[in-house]
């Protein structure tokens, strides 16, 4: 972190600014682990991938991985280039996580049918959304749904799920984000809490963001209150960033025990 950049010499803020320079070390070298992942033929995540041969598992998880380093990316860059965003870290931070933790519950599924139905579901409920607002943009477009539902239901009945449908509501990301929380995950502070946290401050949540930002008094108060400087805590957006970091490589750890 260049000195003209981080200016601020508390040794809570210093110490903060430190583990996050740490925590985007770990990202390079996830990023890199990512990039030179290759399926391995006859592997469990090969099968889950003809399972899923409209837009396999693996493709999926790709895109997911991707869309996660490009979001933390672009908040590294803002950073080094112009200094902590006041909010608008907190919403790609968010970002990041919840494509990561997609990964996560795509890939554990435990079961083949577990994950197939997963995968499947998930790019149902993404042409559902996106058909019904091309279709709004543009009335006369034809609806592609008719021949991917064929196409998705032909897949789940050849890989045997027949006990669920894709007609079933797809769980919220709220749901997601708890339910893959990496194993053994052992901090109190969880992903769901970052989740959470980021998102409120997304929506404008200004008791969320109270507790969280930094803020000085710089002019007159009154009844109604007063005018503040308000700025990001480096050691708030390294606890942040640091449950990202973790929740990426274990998506990476489990993207490889499906490769073995």
């Amino acid at each position: 972190m260049s000195p003209h950049i981080f200016d601020d010499s508390s040794p809570a803020e210093l110490e903060g600014a430190a583990l996050l320079q740490r925590h985007f070390v770990r990202l390079d070298a996830a990023e890199a682990r990512c990039d030179a992942f290759e399926v391995r033929v006859g592997s469990l995540l090969d099968g889950d991938d003809h399972a899923t041969a409209y837009d396999p598992i693996s493709h999926q998880v790709r895109f997911l991985l991707v869309a996660a380093f490009d979001h933390i990316g672009t908040f590294t860059r803002s950073l080094h280039d112009h200094g902590m965003p006041g909010v608008a870290a907190y919403p790609l931070v968010r970002a990041a996580l919840e494509s990561a933790v997609q990964v996560l519950w795509l890939t554990t599924g435990g079961t083949r049918k577990k994950r197939v139905f997963r995968a499947l579901h998930r790019v149902w409920d993404a042409a559902s959304l996106s058909d019904v607002a091309l279709r709004h943009l543009n009335p006369q477009l034809p609806s592609q749904l008719p021949g991917l539902r064929t196409r998705l239901d032909e897949l789940l009945s050849a890989a045997k799920v027949t006990q669920r449908s894709l007609d079933g509501n797809h769980p919220s990301m709220t749901d997601i984000v708890i339910d893959a929380k990496p194993p053994g995950w052992s901090h109190t502070f969880e992903p769901i809490d970052v989740w959470r946290l980021c998102s409120s401050m997304a929506h404008g949540n200004q008791s969320v963001a109270r507790a969280l930002l930094e803020h000085r008094l710089i002019g007159p108060t009154t009844d109604l209150g007063g005018t503040f400087m308000v700025t990001t805590s480096y050691q708030v957006m390294a606890a942040f960033v640091g449950v990202l970091v973790e929740v990426i490589e274990a998506a990476l750890d489990d993207q490889d025990r499906l490769n073995k």
